[in-house]
């Protein structure tokens, strides 16, 4: 799996769970796309807004010496571990009327 937080993380990657049964990089994914015929047009990596609260709860189950942190649930900032992708992809245009 090409992804830092997985190469941290291993077994302990907060995207890997039971129900993910694959896992694509942004290079397999354009292989596999190519494969059915159709182009990338773009790769974005998706992030989500935490709160720090949640921030510090995950990072807890890593590192338990980090102290629990309760009443921030209303201070939020948009993070992205760079795990999860958003592909574009098109049926190649040939030029002509289709």
């Amino acid at each position: 799996i090409d992804s830092l937080p997985y190469k941290i993380f291993k077994s302990r990657w907060r995207q890997f769970i039971p129900e993910h049964y694959f896992f694509f990089s942004p290079k397999t994914m354009a292989r596999l796309l190519s494969d059915a015929g159709l182009t990338v047009e773009r790769t974005i990596s998706i992030g989500k807004h935490a709160s720090v609260d949640l921030i510090f709860n995950r990072l807890a189950r890593y590192a338990p010496w980090i102290p629990q942190v309760n009443g921030f649930s209303s201070l939020t900032f948009r993070v992205n571990p760079m795990d999860i992708i958003l592909v574009f992809a098109a049926k190649p245009s040939h030029g002509g009327n289709e």
